[in-house]
């Protein structure tokens, strides 16, 4: 039981307590959007074969990104330390030397994201109807 589960089912038994005591009218519109609604979906079998024969290849991708996101903090924590005891007109001067190549890294990732976010919805759209 996960406890995002244990808290709808705690906040439900309190509040059922709670207007059990109160003899206060409270509309129906309320208590509705406060009792949970989302139940537990289980996974059918193809869903759970399919999960297995992707996983190896999910864990290879963690794998293989792991040294690209170990070197990137790396770099972060050192570019934090040393921006805290830059002077500020050496800090400035770095951030507009940084600009050109953040916007660029947002122009090559934002559409990427946008096409994934969007795919996603219209996946969940399609599986619904």
């Amino acid at each position: 039981m996960s406890a995002l589960l244990k808290m709808e089912i705690y906040e439900s038994v309190v509040e059922a307590a709670v207007l059990k005591k109160s003899a206060a009218w409270i509309p129906e519109i309320i208590v509705a959007a406060r009792s949970p609604v989302a139940e537990e979906r289980k996974m059918s079998g193809i869903e759970s074969v399919a999960l297995f024969l992707v996983s190896p290849f999910i864990g290879l991708a963690y794998i293989m990104a792991m040294p690209f996101v170990a070197a990137g903090m790396i770099i972060w924590l050192g570019a934090k330390a040393l921006a805290a005891k830059m002077p500020p007109s050496l800090k400035k001067a770095g951030m507009m030397a940084a600009a050109p190549f953040l916007g660029l890294a947002f122009i090559v990732t934002l559409p990427l994201a946008g096409v994934t976010a969007l795919g996603y919805c219209a996946l969940k759209a399609a599986t619904k109807a």
